[in-house]
């Protein structure tokens, strides 16, 4: 019985050190699955049960609010109940940052930041003057 105690002790730990909008995130992920799963019982195809994702199976966390747990400040990213980062930023944020979703890759840890109110460029041939925009991978 100790190991139980260990293992409820730990879920407890990790839910004290997680922050509010980072948990918010992984039930709005449950609530798409779910979503999906009905949407497609509706509509007759074969639906497909969502998996339980256990906490190893999870290779990112999302906050949802910029500056309400996560800010940079020069080349610092500071994360609320993680602390301050170093990070090199491969471009400058353009708009107005909204979320920060932090991945685990294998190659190392990157942050994903989402921003709104994107200037339009009109300066190379990837966005032409009528506004449309074409993203170019490679």
């Amino acid at each position: 019985m100790p190991k139980a105690k260990a293992t409820e002790a730990e879920r407890i730990r990790t839910l004290r050190l997680s922050r509010g909008g980072v948990s918010e995130d992984v039930l709005q992920r449950i609530d798409r699955a779910f979503q999906a799963f009905f949407h497609r019982v509706k509509a007759g195809e074969k639906p497909g049960y969502p998996r339980f994702q256990g906490r190893t199976r999870y290779h990112s966390f999302t906050y949802p609010q910029y500056g309400n747990g996560a800010v940079i400040d020069g080349g610092v990213l500071t994360l609320s109940k993680i602390g301050r980062i170093p990070i090199r930023l491969h471009r400058r944020l353009d708009g107005t940052p909204k979320t920060v979703t932090i991945s685990h890759e294998a190659d190392g840890w990157y942050a994903c930041i989402s921003c709104a109110d994107v200037p339009m460029c009109r300066c190379s041939p990837c966005c032409p003057p009528d506004g449309r925009r074409a993203l170019m991978w490679g």
